[in-house]
């Protein structure tokens, strides 16, 4: 994101006639919340003087322990582009505990803590996401879809999406080919590959942006996993590669090829898919996009180009797209945590020197249980139960978990 300095946001909120900053900032169930303060006085925001009830958010703080505090993170300032009177602008904050520390049970701090871990050993990761979602119209108080169109199709909605994809850029998120999806008044948006903090603030930007045009343009837009029976669930696709002194350890010349540090890193991730479940498909309604006949996967296997497959390596040309996509999460899940989780268990891949099974060929959707067998190939977990099960199991990353929180 763009760097901004206190100085020059102070200029911008006098030019543009702000009136109201928006610290927003999220709670353990990856939702959004604000403490407002006046734009008049920036210099206690700066100063990280806004206060909030801490045992009012559920999971932080006991009623007698005392107060948290809230400061922002200057590089994620947007002017909201549809206010009028009071014009606001936004800013994603850091939680601080009364000690003056980051407040270790926030999703953004726990993202910190893995992005700190990957620094000990001189390793850098860029992620990029796939976001997917629906415009859905009003009808006598029932939401119904907004076109009928198909995938790569001219919609009726085209112009939403439009000027969706040029605020984006207003707002400092760079995108990449986007798309009319299968589903009718669906849509899918790739984010540029950026580093991980950055990019799970622009998540959090994004849904703020689209909710806010929809509802300008008449429309709602819907994130949840599987809000039809019958048709697409909305994914959150992960692309993730590692870094080192420069280079993508994911991606070995000779042959342009996934390398071994890559495979290991899969290996890892693979190990944990079945209890890092509830935090990329962390409500129930996520278990209902996790079946077979829509492009949302179900079965934990890897293949190349492979999209009915967990975990697919794209065709490589360069160090560039020499990456993993993560097909599993869905766009109800924490990008902090759930970006957490993938790095912190790819990096148990790659220190334990992990290997992953064979490469799954063929459309999985159409194994039989017996070949499903012989291949031994493992499921997702059917239901949000059996996921908690799965992560209370997992002493890796419930060690992670709970050292960060």
């Amino acid at each position: 994101m763009k760097s901004y300095s206190k100085k020059t946001i102070k200029v911008i909120i006098k030019k543009e006639g702000i009136k109201i900053i928006a610290l927003h900032f999220t709670d353990l169930s990856g939702h959004r919340r604000e403490v407002c303060y006046l734009a008049g006085k920036i210099d206690d925001v700066f100063a990280g003087k806004v206060d909030f009830d801490g045992s009012s958010v559920k999971g932080f703080l006991k009623i007698d322990e005392g107060t948290l505090s809230l400061k922002p993170d200057l590089s994620t300032f947007r002017i909201d582009p549809w206010s009028t009177e009071p014009k606001f602008a936004i800013m994603i904050s850091d939680v601080i505990d009364p000690t003056g520390k980051l407040y270790s049970k926030a999703t953004r701090t726990i993202l910190k803590k893995a992005i700190k871990h990957c620094q000990t050993l001189k390793l850098g990761s860029m992620f990029g996401v796939e976001m997917e979602f629906y415009f859905l119209k009003e009808e006598k108080g029932i939401y119904k879809l907004a076109d009928t169109a198909d995938y790569c199709e001219y919609p009726s909605t085209k112009h939403v999406f439009y000027k969706l994809l040029d605020k984006m850029e207003d707002f400092g998120i760079d995108s990449e080919p986007s798309i009319h999806e299968h589903g009718p008044s669906m849509y899918e948006i790739h984010f540029a590959p950026d580093n991980p903090l950055s990019l799970a603030d622009k998540v959090f930007l994004f849904k703020d942006l689209t909710e806010s045009l929809a509802e300008k343009e008449g429309l709602k837009a819907c994130f949840m996993p599987k809000p039809f029976s019958g048709l697409p669930g909305n994914g959150m696709h992960i692309h993730v590669s590692m870094w080192k002194n420069g280079e993508n350890i994911f991606f070995t010349k000779e042959g342009n090829k996934f390398s071994k540090k890559g495979f290991s890193f899969l290996a890892g991730v693979m190990e944990h898919t079945r209890a890092l479940s509830p935090i990329f498909a962390p409500t129930l309604n996520s278990y209902k996009r996790l079946v077979p006949g829509f492009e949302a996967p179900c079965n934990i296997c890897w293949g190349y180009d492979n999209r009915s497959t967990t975990f697919r390596i794209s065709p490589i040309s360069s160090a560039k797209n020499a990456k993993l996509e993560f097909r599993a999460p869905d766009m109800s899940c924490d990008p902090y945590l759930t970006f957490a989780g993938v790095i912190m268990s790819g990096l148990h891949g790659l220190d334990k020197k992990l290997t992953p099974p064979k490469e799954t060929k063929g459309n999985v959707y159409k194994y039989t249980p017996e070949k499903m067998k012989k291949s031994k190939i493992k499921s997702l977990p059917i239901d949000l139960r059996e996921a908690l099960n799965e992560l209370k199991k997992d002493k890796y990353l419930m060690n992670f978990f709970k050292d960060a929180g």
